[in-house]
């Protein structure tokens, strides 16, 4: 039986409720991870995520005609953007514990909390890996999303960005003629960018989404077992896979697909 403290991350990088977002920014992008709590002191006040930060982006760099409005927004402290303190869990709740407490409160990380203190941080990605996944009769087809909103390569990282903060997901397959999978950006090529260069914020968000997608994409066929798309994601750390079929994108599977099939 795997617990939660086999589970977790630790240490864990935190931040402060007065440090600027974009030094947030900057701390996600180094070891790329999608949940920064924030602790005053020693107490759980909240947690950036990257669904936080691709919102202030947006936020930052919708403005086209005021540079000095997005170094703003990028400069204000973190608990302008935080979202509330997750679910914690003790060290020997089990994986069927965390999962479902996770699910419960839809959301993609739980804090592991030992003695009163702050112990690590368990991922979505943590259960992937960990998930016994040979015990589960499932295929890819049977957890997958369907009808999925996508991109072209020629459309700007901002649109993109946009898209990720009003419709609360992620990732997008990028399509090309036929349906065909070219790559897939992600939340982490969005802050990436924008944490990087001397350009200001509105102009980087700007580019084409085919200058900064991961590609060539890992791609699963619909009839795999997801013990299969665990595996993949596990292998290539990635959050999710393009469903394809000869050669067509017909949806994607998620980690948070994936964690539905155990049951919790």
């Amino acid at each position: 039986m795997v617990t939660a403290r086999e589970l977790a991350t630790s240490p864990v990088i935190t931040a402060r409720p007065d440090e600027s977002l974009f030094k947030a920014i900057k701390a996600m992008t180094l070891g790329w991870f999608r949940h920064l709590p924030v602790l005053d002191g020693s107490s759980i006040v909240g947690i950036l995520t990257s669904r936080d930060v691709i919102g202030a982006i947006v936020r930052a760099c919708a403005r086209t005609e005021d540079m000095g409005e997005a170094a703003s927004v990028l400069s204000r402290p973190i608990s302008e953007f935080m979202s509330p303190p997750p679910p914690t869990v003790g060290p020997a709740d089990t994986l069927e514990d965390v999962a479902a407490r996770m699910r419960g409160a839809g959301v993609g990380a739980v804090l592991l909390v030992v003695g009163g203190d702050l112990g690590g941080i368990i991922t979505e990605r943590d259960l992937v890996k960990k998930a016994p996944w040979s015990e589960v009769d499932a295929r890819v087809s049977d957890v997958m999303t369907t009808g999925v909103r996508t991109l072209r390569p020629e459309d700007t990282v901002l649109v993109a960005a946009s898209g990720m903060a009003s419709g609360g997901f992620r990732r997008y397959p990028v399509v090309g003629g036929n349906d065909r999978v070219l790559g897939v950006l992600t939340a982490r090529d969005v802050i990436k960018l924008a944490a990087s260069g001397e350009k200001p914020c509105r102009l980087r968000m700007r580019v084409k989404v085919s200058q900064v997608m991961s590609s060539p994409p890992v791609v699963i066929e619909p009839e795999a077992p997801v013990s299969r798309a665990a595996a993949l994601m596990a292998s290539h750390d990635v959050g999710c896979l393009p469903v394809v079929k000869r050669g067509r994108l017909t949806g994607i599977v998620t980690e948070s697909d994936l964690l539905r099939v155990l049951g919790v």
